[in-house]
């Protein structure tokens, strides 16, 4: 069981929805489907490697939030103006009270 004092941090969790600008034209956007969410934060592993020429960083980060519905790996979650891609979303099954959310993040 977690302690509530833990979830310190607070993310940003996004969804990319499809929007109308003015002019009718139709893009893609992020827009948060919960913000300012309590979160333990995590950092896991970080790890370098040349990818298509170009050396690219790739940050592990794991967070822990109160259970909540609705969430899937083509969302992403922001926290300090950092962006992570979801890879995995893993519920506490004994008593769904929290559920653990891994991320990449690629610079």
């Amino acid at each position: 069981m977690i302690n509530i004092g833990q979830l310190d941090k607070r993310i940003a969790i996004q969804e990319l929805t499809k929007v109308k600008d003015e002019d009718g034209y139709k893009s893609e956007k992020w827009v948060d489907v919960k913000s300012k969410l309590p979160a333990m934060v995590i950092e896991l592993t970080g790890k370098e490697f040349v990818e298509s020429r170009r050396e690219v960083s790739e940050y592990t980060v794991r967070f822990v939030i109160r259970h909540r519905t609705g969430l899937n790996n083509k969302m992403r979650i922001v926290y300090d103006g950092r962006v992570f891609n979801i890879q995995q979303i893993i519920p506490d099954r004994n008593r769904k009270q929290t559920m653990t959310i891994v991320g990449i993040e690629v610079v």
